[in-house]
C-alpha cells in the first residue's frame, strides 16, 4: 500500500512568517506613535516640543530597525 506522504511545512518557514506577522504589527505601532509625537511637537504652543522631537526620533530608529528586520526575514524566507 502506497500512502502520499504528508506535506509537512517547514518549522524554520512558519517562525520566520511568525515573527514577521508581529514585527509588522510593531512598526504599525510605532509609525502611530512617530506620527503623534510628531503632530504634538508641531503644536504651536507645545511647552515639551524638543522631548517630543526626541521621542519620536527614538521611535523612528525603532521602527527603522524593525523594518530592517522584516526585510531581512522576508530575503531569508521568500514566501514570509
Amino acid at each position: 500500500m502506497v500512502t502520499d506522504p504528508v506535506s509537512v511545512p517547514d518549522p524554520n518557514l512558519v517562525q520566520a512568517r511568525m515573527f514577521t506577522e508581529q514585527l509588522e504589527l510593531v512598526a504599525t505601532q510605532l509609525e502611530l506613535q512617530v506620527t503623534a509625537l510628531e503632530k504634538s511637537a508641531s503644536m504651536r504652543g507645545a511647552k515639551n516640543g524638543a522631548r517630543l522631537m526626541v521621542l519620536a526620533r527614538a521611535r523612528r530608529l525603532e521602527l527603522y530597525e524593525a523594518r530592517a528586520h522584516i526585510d531581512s526575514l522576508r530575503s531569508a524566507f521568500p514566501p514570509a
